[in-house]
């Protein structure tokens, strides 16, 4: 049976984790910069422009797996996003929004 140094093995994964997350990473934020772009083509705007009448509206941010419904509280800008998923209502920071139609 080999023997082996186990503060070596875990040594060299430290090594090679970190540059493995930071291109993971970059990889990540081009995929999202493109999502964008093509959400934007598609005619979502700036999450800036959205309803402030508490109005819904759909909006997306990147840590959601999918745009959701959205209304925004109090007075510009000073008030907050509110997301409605599955029956539960949650603060959220949209990116987007696209009203409905």
């Amino acid at each position: 049976m080999e023997h082996f140094d186990i503060r070596k093995v875990w040594s060299d994964a430290d090594k090679e984790e970190i540059p493995i997350r930071q291109k993971q990473a970059h990889k990540n934020m081009e995929e999202i910069a493109k999502l964008t772009i093509e959400m934007m083509n598609d005619g979502w705007r700036s999450i800036i422009y959205c309803p402030k009448d508490e109005s819904m509206f759909w909006a997306w941010d990147p840590t959601m797996s999918m745009p959701y419904c959205c209304a925004y509280r109090g007075e510009w800008p000073d008030g907050s996003w509110d997301a409605y998923v599955h029956g539960d209502i949650f603060p959220c920071q949209p990116v987007l929004f696209k009203a409905e139609k």
